[in-house]
């Protein structure tokens, strides 16, 4: 049985390889950088919905943008979800991914970690993950 999912995030990851990259984000904590597409993080969340949108000092910046507080595994993690709703392999930094996708309110992200990787995994990888999602967070 065809997997209609797959078969469409294949296209679009095809897709996207085509089309030149408008906005290049960079992890302050490691300095890599990520290639990506304002319309795309657009789709996905509210946060850069914002950020490319208007008058937005990012929306305007011809150099990359700064994340901070999230390592260059997270990142790479997240945009794989952002792109293609894939997150396979990540269950070690789960509560690391939980916590950046509160940061650009991608709360159905967090549902999904919660769900599939907290919630299936040992009681103190559980507490872990839950003290990275719920500790305190920069002003």
């Amino acid at each position: 049985m065809v997997n209609n999912a797959e078969v469409l995030c294949q296209q679009m990851a095809n897709a996207m390889a085509s089309i030149p990259a408008d906005v290049t984000l960079k992890t302050m904590t490691d300095e890599r950088l990520f290639p990506a597409h304002k319309f795309v993080l657009k789709l996905r969340s509210s946060v850069f919905a914002a950020m490319f949108s208007g008058d937005f000092v990012e929306n305007q910046m011809e150099k990359p943008i700064e994340i901070f507080e999230i390592s260059g595994q997270v990142m790479e993690a997240m945009l794989a979800y952002i792109y293609c709703r894939s997150f396979d392999g990540w269950k070690e930094i789960a509560g690391e991914l939980a916590v950046a996708a509160d940061m650009v309110r991608m709360f159905r992200f967090i549902f999904l970690l919660l769900n599939n990787f907290v919630c299936s995994t040992t009681f103190s990888h559980c507490i872990n993950c839950a003290l990275a999602f719920c500790g305190p967070k920069s002003p």
